[in-house]
């Protein structure tokens, strides 16, 4: 079921509602939409059915009604009013790629507001691809499918692939160039060594679109970083290993977490 936040208007779906008040948010990435972390959050919430899980759409995608953000930190700044609004903070912050950047932005923005954060295929600058916003300008399905070529690890399965190409073929081609230029302008090198609350960095070692040197830089820049590397997954982590994902969350997030019991 949709639920939509008042003032933000942004769109979001809810796990454990009676979960308490320690809540996780997730964070999609570029020219995507909150349903990229269904399975993920599916086995989280059986995880740590104490916190309360969140997944949502940021302007633009999904079920949102509102134009894109041009900038990560615009994005950040709807993201730190979701929070208020909802009074979530401090969250755990869960975010893929350029939600990841939105993520992290937010936590040097507003550290207080943040407990954790956990990114994966991320890093404080991306990198595109040459030519990828002129191509997406010029002929948009040809660029969706080179990011789809260049999204996965080895041997994706046939639904991870649609899954992929779903989200990002409804993604409205404006949105996507808006999503993609911002990344192309956002860079917190300078910034991401004074980040405050706790990080961890998840990658796939098979990851052509943030390499896994890209994230384990970001790691090495924050001090107590965590990192942990899937073998032979790439950039969907979330669709590719989401029961392993959620399990890698879980523990982060509670380290006494135990779920071998």
């Amino acid at each position: 079921m949709k639920i939509v936040a008042f003032r933000t208007g942004i769109p979001y779906r809810l796990r454990n509602p009676r979960g308490g008040d320690r809540a996780i948010v997730f964070v999609h990435g570029a020219a995507g939409n909150k349903l990229a972390w269904l399975r993920c959050t599916r086995y989280l919430a059986a995880l740590l059915p104490d916190h309360p899980i969140y997944y949502l759409d940021l302007p633009g995608h999904g079920e949102s009604t509102k134009p894109p953000e041009l900038s990560i930190d615009g994005y950040a700044e709807v993201l730190l009013e979701f929070l208020e609004e909802l009074r979530l903070s401090p969250a755990v912050l869960v975010g893929h790629s350029m939600g990841g950047a939105v993520a992290l932005t937010a936590a040097l923005r507003e550290p207080m507001a943040v407990e954790k954060i956990a990114v994966m295929g991320s890093g404080y600058r991306i990198t595109l691809a040459t030519g990828l916003i002129e191509l997406l300008e010029d002929d948009y399905p040809k660029a969706i499918g080179m990011i789809r070529d260049f999204g996965f690890g080895d041997n994706p399965s046939p639904q991870e692939v649609a899954t992929t190409m779903e989200s990002l073929m409804s993604c409205d081609p404006e949105t996507a160039i808006t999503d993609f230029k911002a990344l192309a302008e956002y860079d917190v090198k300078g910034e991401i060594g004074r980040l405050r609350p706790p990080l961890a960095v998840f990658y796939g070692s098979s990851d052509k679109l943030t390499s896994p040197e890209r994230n384990r830089a970001l790691a090495d820049a924050v001090p107590d970083a965590e990192h942990h590397a899937f073998e032979g997954a790439g950039h969907m982590l979330m669709l590719e290993r989401p029961e392993e994902l959620a399990s890698q969350l879980a523990r982060f997030i509670v380290p006494d977490f135990d779920d071998s019991a």
